[in-house]
């Protein structure tokens, strides 16, 4: 069965929330939806949070801690952030998370995948001090082309011209099925620990591997603020 979510509006992820949590159990939550550039304008949410971090990182901090119950009583449950490779060319700016002052489409999209990442560092850090039931981790796709993809229908179906620009402009990257492997990896992998972070051996495309994130969406005082102004932004406490 599916469950309707658009992480874009804190009204739908608390609905989906509402239905999940009726499951009696969780084992992994993928946190793998995302905005990416979808403008080079700035753009709001139904909730008026800039688009690509309220919809990578807001709706999901909101629909974690919301179905945080369900995953606790769930033994081995894992909550996988999804991260990006933009975060070793962009940064991130505690004092204008929304692009308010100043929009790059591309600069916003790193931001927002700076702080799915941060999220999911500063939750293993809380799990760990309080000695939490769940396993977080963060894993990021490499680059996956839709070029380089297998054709599903009514989901990807590249074209001719799609496939060829692929293989000259990408081929160092992968497709959409080998840009999951990471996320699929650590969630299922048992010998995974939290705070690692699972991505393409060779940066672009290659076997899953534990590697180390760009330094800036690692650091605990980065983690501890957004945490704090996330719960504030989506009006909902996540105490662990």
């Amino acid at each position: 069965s599916a469950v309707h979510l658009d992480l874009a509006s804190l009204d739908s992820v608390r609905a989906a929330a509402a239905e999940l949590s009726t499951l009696d159990r969780i084992d992994a939550l993928i946190e793998n939806a995302g905005a990416i550039m979808p403008s080079k304008t700035r753009e709001l949410t139904v909730d008026g949070n800039e688009l690509m971090f309220g919809t990578n990182h807001l709706g999901h901090f909101l629909l974690t801690a919301l179905l945080y119950p369900t995953l606790a009583k769930t033994p081995g449950s894992r909550v996988v952030t999804m991260g990006s490779g933009a975060t070793r060319l962009t940064g991130i700016r505690l004092d204008d998370l929304q692009s308010a002052r100043k929009f790059s489409a591309w600069a916003a999209y790193g931001q927002s995948k700076h702080a799915t990442q941060a999220f999911g560092f500063e939750l293993d850090r809380r799990l760990r001090a309080s000695g939490g039931p769940v396993t977080a981790l963060v894993a990021h796709p490499g680059g996956g082309q839709d070029g380089n993809s297998p054709a599903r229908l009514g989901v990807i179906e590249p074209t001719t011209g799609q496939r060829i620009l692929a293989k000259l402009l990408f081929f160092v990257g992968g497709g959409k099925h080998t840009a999951a492997w990471p996320a699929v990896r650590a969630a299922t992998d048992p010998d995974a620990r939290g705070g690692q972070y699972w991505g393409p051996r060779g940066g672009l495309s290659g076997r899953p591997r534990n590697g180390k994130p760009a330094r800036v969406s690692h650091a605990p005082a980065l983690g501890a603020a957004l945490w704090a102004e996330s719960e504030r932004l989506v009006g909902q406490a996540f105490p662990i």
